[in-house]
């Protein structure tokens, strides 16, 4: 694998609000490629976004106290009344016992008991577990336990605890004591056990892991005595949840501030504790209810604390009037690239990277390619040697014969996970060359082409990460690296360089991205912001954006540029279809747009959403069987979308489209033939924006 794929008590008090909810929630010399200097040139630095309030989750934590804080965003289409409440998800599969001496379970293979250091504790203290098996017991020495506090289906639970192996049958373990009420389950009932002075049970689980073994009663228990102060909460007339909120009253995609404390459920290093609901409200009174099964089986849901909040209307589409359009940037890959200036336009096509102008159309030979590969720890993906499948094109404006693709690429023939070859042609496709690799980094890095101006830039990315292959890795949550080399003379020579402000508009970019894979679990892309370096206009440094940290590039999001502050971020697969900046990015406001007919947003995958030069919405959309897909319009300052007829023809079923661009006069897109080939057949095809009336 590479880098990138890296508690027993007679005192109980009821709930104070327990409802059922449903669960919700974030140089190129005599045509062969030289490596360039570095030079002085600094790699652009990522830094980390400063909210874990994103687009799509809610933040929330509690401490080993109780104290909870956290944020969430005021959810798009979801009604005027909302409730903001606490939840949990309780086990009900196992009923406690009184039983506090030293026992073995039943099911153990060996005998094992356990013993304490402490006779008494006090609440937040660290209590030593000593384990002995039976002399002459086989065992496997494990390297973590789990230790329960009253009871190990009802009680707390401490997951991974070390086990520290002082022979071959003995060990110690460290259990931190609660230092706050606590939740518990019995008989379907949901009660809170309030930090009282008591006897209590510590036990031991899964010392030999087994299949189950967390679902068993301990292997092991002793009795401990606690000594604690008078409970400040989950007594009798004393408060046991609470939720703050900063405001009661916010529109759609505004951030509110969360607060409050609540008992704890579970304790996993720190506590695996109660999550943030949010969900409709029917009226403006929230009753507290009992806690009700879970259509999971097993469990009860639990909610602590609801509290109504209201949404204050968005500013609406219609309401913004005829915006202009500078420019547009799409997330992921570009399997479409117009070449400005020009009518020409270049495209991924089935049979490899082509060009096409008005009526005649110019397949890039790439009989150079697999070889071109060989040795590099990159090859293509199985099937594809006759044809490589190009993933992201871009044409030199300046230097019509040079051509830049990404290759869909493998290490070793196995896929996942898929890469980008950064390959180049200064010939229109006789020969291919390697994108040189800055020091430090490998083939494997390379992330994508960008024209910047009158240069064309190759993109590297060294994410610094360890999550593994397809893991929802934010850009930016680490100082990832961004190293660039640049060509002005279509990949004659190349420079070192860094990343620069586009030459129109706000310092705002999508930034790098590694290939995921979108039938699973998506590929995510920061959205960057910045100030250009005053004496060179280039980035040494880019923050994520404020709102919007990272992308699911799968939908192809659209950043506009409309002013030389102004920006749009379309994107259909949120709940926040269409942000608006006013501040180059600094700060991004929900605009409210309706649904196209039949739809809800988010749109599923497969459904585009674009912003055209004219000022107009457009949207690609499935019908219900996805066999057939609806271009929609929606004009400026209008309320509802309208049906484009005769545009996404062909029999139905047949044809998808595979994505859609627009340059200064036409729409743009791809149509793919269903097909169960490595290549099916796919078209590109045009529209004059004009032309696209209801």
């Amino acid at each position: 694998m590479t880098k990138h794929q890296r508690r027993w008590s007679r005192h109980h008090v009821s709930l104070l609000a327990v409802a059922a909810l449903a669960f919700s929630g974030c140089a190129v010399t005599n045509g062969s490629a030289v490596p360039s200097s570095r030079g002085s040139v600094t790699p652009t630095q990522y830094v980390a976004p400063s909210s874990q309030c994103t687009p799509n989750s809610n933040f929330i934590s509690q401490s080993m106290t109780g104290t909870i804080t956290g944020c969430f965003r005021v959810p798009a289409h979801e009604g005027n009344s909302l409730v903001v409440s606490l939840q949990s998800y309780l086990d009900n599969t196992a009923t406690p016992s009184n039983v506090t001496t030293t026992t073995r379970a039943a099911s153990s293979p060996d005998s094992l008991t356990i013993s304490l250091v402490n006779a008494t504790t006090r609440p937040g203290q660290r209590v030593i577990v000593k384990g002995a098996y039976a002399a002459g017991s086989t065992v496997t020495r494990s390297s973590y336990a789990n230790l329960c506090w009253d009871g190990c289906q009802s009680g707390l639970v401490e997951q991974a605890v070390p086990l520290h192996w002082t022979s071959p049958q003995t060990f110690t373990a460290t259990l931190v004591v609660p230092a706050t009420a606590w939740l518990e389950v019995h008989n379907a009932h949901v009660s809170v056990h309030p930090l009282v002075s008591g006897r209590y049970r510590v036990s031991i689980q899964c010392v030999q892991a087994t299949s189950g073994c967390a679902l068993r009663p301990g292997d092991a228990s002793a009795g401990l005595d606690l000594k604690a102060p008078t409970p400040p909460r989950c007594t009798a007339g004393l408060s046991c949840a609470s939720l703050r909120l900063s405001t009661h009253h916010a529109a759609s995609g505004d951030q509110v501030m969360v607060s409050g404390w609540a008992p704890l459920q579970s304790i996993i290093g720190q506590p695996f504790g109660v999550n943030l609901s949010i969900a409709p409200s029917t009226s403006d009174h929230y009753a507290a209810l009992s806690s009700s099964e879970s259509s999971k089986g097993g469990g009860l849901n639990v909610v602590l604390a609801p509290t109504i909040f209201s949404v204050t209307p968005d500013r609406t589409w219609a309401s913004l009037g005829h915006l202009p359009y500078v420019a547009s940037t799409w997330a992921g890959p570009s399997a479409i690239a117009p070449v400005p200036g020009s009518s020409e336009v270049a495209w991924c096509a089935s049979t490899g990277p082509t060009l096409v102008n008005g009526a005649v159309s110019t397949p890039v030979s790439t009989k150079g390619v697999a070889s071109t590969l060989r040795g590099s720890g990159l090859s293509l993906l199985p099937g594809a040697a006759a044809t490589p499948r190009c993933a992201s094109i871009l044409e030199d404006p300046l230097h019509r014969s040079s051509i830049f693709v990404g290759f869909d690429a493998a290490v070793g023939g196995s896929i996942p996970p898929v890469y980008l070859a950064g390959l180049y042609s200064t010939d229109a496709g006789a020969t291919w060359q390697w994108v040189p690799t800055p020091s430090g980094l490998s083939k494997q890095d390379f992330s994508g082409f960008a024209a910047i101006g009158a240069q064309v830039v190759a993109i590297f990315f060294d994410a610094n990460q360890g999550g593994g292959y397809g893991a929802n890795w934010p850009l930016g949550s680490t100082h990832g690296v961004i190293d660039t080399e640049a060509t002005v003379n279509g990949g004659v020579n190349w420079t070192a360089s860094t990343l620069r402000c586009p030459s129109y508009g706000p310092c705002t970019e999508f930034g790098p991205f590694l290939m995921g894979n979108c039938a699973m679990n998506g590929s995510n892309q920061a959205l960057m912001s910045g100030a250009p370096d005053r004496a060179t206009g280039a980035f040494d440094r880019w923050q994520n954006s404020s709102w919007v940290s990272t992308v699911n590039n799968c939908y192809a999001q659209q950043l506009v540029t409309t002013s030389a502050h102004g920006l749009l971020l379309v994107d259909s697969s949120s709940q926040y279809e269409l942000l608006q900046s006013t501040d180059s990015g600094r700060s991004w406001s929900n605009r409210g747009v309706p649904t196209p007919p039949g739809q809800t947003f988010p749109l599923s995958y497969g459904d585009l959403l674009t912003f055209t030069p004219t000022g107009d919405l457009l949207a690609v959309a499935n019908s219900a069987s996805r066999t057939r897909q609806t271009l929609f319009l929606l004009r400026p300052r209008s309320t509802t979308w309208c049906r484009v007829p005769h545009v996404l023809d062909g029999p139905q079923g047949t044809w998808s489209v595979d994505s859609i661009r627009v340059d200064a006069s036409e729409l743009l897109w791809i149509q793919t033939r269903t097909s169960i080939s490595a290549n099916p057949p796919s078209q590109l095809r045009a529209l004059p924006l004009s032309e696209i009336k209801c």
